[in-house]
């Protein structure tokens, strides 16, 4: 029976380089992953949701965070808020649908399409605002006032959350992978130059 030699590629060498490190590589590690989490989340991710959705990369980076790696969670990890966004802040347009022409549901600008938002626009109306009645609140306490009249608002699309879910997992796992290769290599050279 002949036997057959594995030949280590760049990140498997670059992997027992770390390990020979100890302490000091599990430390360059973590550091990598929250700088390369932190890196997704800033260009990427922002540059794809926005994109899609005409919702600005101040909004979009403001319903998400990083949480840094540390010893007892290694990987650092993206978060993203589930409130639901303003429809004013999502590129939008309305399509009719009562005879009268007074009601038009809100069709969002949506990552492969379009999608519907909660809420509706008056096309007669002087602003032309997507809105949307509420009949309850909840409060933090968990404690629900209902309302008799419902309570004109401003109508809230779909949360970054659910953009995230809806962008294609094979590229986002690329994008984090190459970003990571990037900071743990550039991070090693910083380590042996020094």
């Amino acid at each position: 029976m002949s036997r057959s030699r594995v030949q280590l590629s760049g990140m498997d060498a670059t992997l027992a380089m770390i390990d020979q490190l100890g302490r000091q590589g599990d430390a360059l590690a973590r550091q990598a992953s929250t700088e390369a989490a932190q890196s997704l989340r800033s260009t990427w991710l922002s540059q794809q949701i926005s994109s899609a959705t005409g919702i600005s990369q101040y909004v979009v980076q403001s319903h998400t965070s990083t949480q840094k790696a540390t010893v007892k969670y290694p990987n650092a990890r993206v978060n993203f808020s589930g409130a639901g966004v303003l429809v004013s802040e999502y590129r939008y347009q309305q399509r009719l649908v009562s005879a009268r022409n007074n009601r038009a549901q809100i069709i969002v600008n949506w990552i492969g399409g379009s999608k519907v938002a909660a809420g509706f626009i008056n096309p007669k109306g002087a602003g032309r605002q997507p809105l949307s009645t509420r009949n309850s609140k909840t409060t933090r306490t968990g404690r629900t006032y209902t309302y008799r009249d419902g309570i004109l608002t401003d109508a809230m699309g779909p949360s970054i959350a659910t953009a995230y879910l809806a962008l294609p997992k094979t590229k986002v796992t690329d994008e984090a992978q190459v970003r990571l290769a990037e900071r743990v290599t550039s991070l090693l050279n910083t380590l042996i130059n020094e």
